[in-house]
């Protein structure tokens, strides 16, 4: 599996937990296994985002976030308070990291996770109710070649 696919698999399913994890009220006790109504109704709203995919980036997304003009095969999925963009910068790992952490700092937000391993990155940060997660990430043996996924929450949406 090449680093690319590896990067989509897990920003897929990054969304797909993400989505099905809102269980639109629907109670049951703490270990109860999810009846096959449940299942269907989760599996209905993966399918629902789906269908709000796209390759351009939404009007929707606040213009404050930067992207690089240079980037190659952006896409977004879109769902209910959620927009997730993803991208390869034509950047290196450093400078793309260092864009992402100095708008955290500059935009006010406050950093509640961050992991950095090697050519990998994921911090969350939270500026009021909004939520900005950003992962940045080497996917081929080009140095000038990042992989990025933002996925911004708010609830203003």
């Amino acid at each position: 599996m090449t680093k690319t696919s590896l990067a989509l698999l897990i920003t897929i399913t990054a969304c797909f937990l993400l989505l099905t994890g809102c269980t639109g009220g629907i109670e049951r006790e703490e270990n109860a296994q999810p009846t096959a109504s449940e299942a269907t109704e989760s599996i209905s709203n993966v399918v629902e985002a789906a269908v709000s995919v796209s390759d351009k980036i939404p009007d929707s997304f606040p213009k404050d976030i930067p992207i690089p003009d240079d980037i190659e095969m952006p896409a977004s999925m879109t769902h209910d308070d959620s927009i997730t963009i993803t991208f390869d910068a034509r950047k290196s790992f450093d400078e793309t990291l260092n864009i992402y952490k100095e708008y955290y700092k500059s935009a006010g937000y406050q950093m509640t996770s961050e992991t950095l391993i090697d050519d990998s990155y994921m911090g969350t940060g939270t500026l009021g109710d909004n939520e900005l997660q950003v992962t940045i990430s080497m996917t081929t043996d080009d140095s000038n070649l990042a992989s990025v996924s933002l996925t911004y929450q708010s609830s203003n949406q």
